[in-house]
C-alpha cells in the first residue's frame, strides 16, 4: 500500500500519537501501581490484576505501532542497511535500559512492556528518518 506525501505524513503522525498513548498508559500504571503481592495470586485469576491488563494493553499498542509504522511507501532514496547483529545488540541493550528505567519509577511489569516500547520506538524513529531522507532526496533532484 503506497501513501501519498500527505498520507505518509498523517500515517507517521498517527503512529507517533499512538506510541505516545502507549507510553502514557505505562506511565499511568507506574504512577498508580501498588507494591507487588508476593503471597501469590488472588482467587480471581491472573488477568484480574488491573495493572497487568493496562500494561498488556500498552505493550500491544506499542507492538501494533512498531508493526504498522513500517507500512506505506518505501523510500526511493538510497538506504544504508545496518548489520542484523548490531541492531539486535542495540535493541537488547536499549530494552534492558528501558526495563530498568520503568522498574525504577514503579512499573513492576517492566519486563513485559519495555521490549515492546523499544521495538516501537526504534521502528518509529527509523520511519521518521526514512521520511527525512526521502524529502531531502527529492529536494536534491
Amino acid at each position: 500500500m503506497a501513501f501519498s506525501e500527505q498520507g505518509a505524513a498523517r500515517h507517521l503522525l498517527t503512529s507517533t500519537v499512538a506510541f505516545g498513548a502507549s507510553l502514557a498508559l505505562a506511565a499511568y500504571v507506574a504512577g498508580t501501581s501498588n507494591s507487588l503481592n508476593l503471597m501469590g495470586l488472588s482467587g480471581d485469576g491472573f488477568w484480574a490484576d488491573r495493572e497487568l491488563r493496562w500494561t498488556a494493553l500498552s505493550s500491544a499498542l506499542a507492538i501494533a505501532v512498531g508493526v504498522l509504522v513500517s507500512r506505506g511507501a518505501r523510500s526511493r532514496a538510497p538506504e544504508r542497511r545496518a548489520s542484523r547483529t548490531g541492531t539486535l545488540v542495540f535493541g537488547i541493550s536499549l530494552a534492558i535500559l528501558v526495563c530498568a528505567a520503568w522498574f525504577m519509577v514503579g512499573l513492576f511489569y517492566a519486563p513485559l512492556v519495555a521490549p515492546a516500547h523499544v521495538f516501537a520506538g526504534i521502528r518509529l524513529f527509523l520511519a521518521w528518518q526514512r521520511r527525512r531522507v526521502e524529502r531531502a532526496w527529492e529536494r536534491a533532484q
